[in-house]
């Protein structure tokens, strides 16, 4: 660990510059306008407890590839977006560990007309689900190879009203679907399909202010089914009174207090009760910000159970102590409630990092982060920590 020390020290060197510690990128414009930028990240990280266990605790030195391209097109009014990346790690110590992740997406933002505008979005995801983590949850150290999630997610969405208006509409469409690519004997059961319906009516109370209701369905239908085994197929519905607001150089946010109703096409006992999900932040000054976050809701569990109703609280803390030299701190608690069986998780997690931008186009990043989990059922609960180092650059 001296070497990490080292590395640092020298992360935390900084001089006087108007710069901001953060990639500023001058992407390669195209003759046909077309931007395109390059990110490359190359990384060091050490964890002390890979398998996530809490008796036999196997640490590895990590180090990591990130490449990521980004496209970026404007055509008038209409905005068009693509990206992908791919995460390439190596463990030192455990090559039962390596993976690689895939990310790629595409976006178009389409104004038709004054008032009109409609929003396509599509998400790919290929990625691995770390031992002890998901379905192997308890049993990361008997794994001999690591499970792979593919994931898509394709989303529509019209919204009516400009800035300035009044009152505004929001509908939402949507599908996605979740499939483990690997132990499919095991994991097959845990593959399902969505369909996404969403609408929101916005009325603006003041200049920075708007308040709205918010309706979301969820239905989610599960591929396979156990013989031993009820449904898991499940709508999931949500109504949501809220407010959102900015005052430019001083707060802003969303509260969003509401209903959830969560029933299965099987005896599987259902939920319906209390929800919300809020975001806010708050800079004291131009060089500080304060960001809280809490959610209450019911999702479907990994393991075993009916559902897991779940409520996080997080809150973190930026702050610029020098035109190049930035630092983040964030801790965070979930309580994890299980129905169907006797079952109560709580996880704390504490993450500090600091950001030092050598140039416009080159960044180093360090930190660590610690996380307990406790559970009432034996095997669940461990602690881990992970130190990392990171070297980041673009055009």
């Amino acid at each position: 660990m001296g070497l990490i020390r080292k590395l640092m020290i020298v992360s935390l060197i900084a001089t006087s510059s108007s710069a901001l510690a953060k990639l500023q990128p001058q992407p390669y414009i195209t003759q046909s306008g077309l931007e395109v930028t390059p990110f490359l990240s190359l990384g060091y990280r050490y964890n002390d407890n890979i398998t996530q266990s809490g008796e036999q605790l196997e640490g590895s030195d990590i180090v990591s590839f990130k490449p990521e391209l980004n496209i970026h097109a404007e055509r008038g009014a209409n905005r068009y977006q693509a990206y992908y990346r791919i995460d390439v790690a190596e463990y030192l110590q455990s090559s039962i560990d390596d993976y690689v992740d895939h990310r790629a997406g595409v976006s178009a933002q389409l104004i038709p007309a004054e008032r009109h505008s409609v929003n396509v979005d599509y998400r790919f995801r290929y990625l691995h689900e770390d031992r002890g983590s998901g379905l192997s949850e308890g049993i990361g150290e008997q794994l001999t190879q690591l499970l792979y999630v593919r994931s898509n997610d394709l989303g529509l969405l019209y919204a009516y009203g400009g800035e300035q208006s009044r009152g505004g509409l929001e509908f939402k469409l949507g599908w996605g679907d979740k499939v483990y690519t690997r132990l499919e004997q095991l994991s097959r059961y845990r593959n399902w399909q969505e369909r996404r319906f969403a609408s929101k009516f916005l009325y603006r109370a003041h200049p920075a202010a708007q308040l709205f209701v918010q309706w979301r369905l969820a239905q989610r239908r599960y591929q396979h089914l156990a013989a031993t085994q009820e449904s898991r197929d499940n709508d999931n519905h949500y109504l949501f009174f809220g407010v959102s607001w900015e005052v430019s150089g001083s707060t802003s946010g969303e509260i969003k207090l509401g209903y959830e109703d969560k029933q299965f096409d099987s005896q599987r006992k259902g939920y319906n009760g209390f929800s919300w999900e809020a975001s806010l932040n708050y800079l004291p000054r131009d060089h500080s910000k304060l960001t809280l976050t809490t959610s209450q809701t019911a999702e479907d569990p990994d393991q075993s159970g009916d559902f897991v109703e779940q409520m996080l609280y997080r809150v973190e803390w930026q702050h610029y102590w020098r035109d190049r030299l930035m630092s983040r701190l964030s801790y965070s608690y979930l309580d994890q409630q299980y129905s169907g069986v006797e079952r109560d998780d709580q996880r704390d997690r504490v993450v500090l990092s600091l950001s030092y931008q050598l140039r416009r186009w080159l960044l180093i990043s360090s930190g660590w982060r610690w996380e307990d989990k406790q559970s009432s059922r034996a095997g669940i609960g461990y602690t881990q920590n992970q130190y990392f180092l990171s070297i980041n650059g673009t055009l």
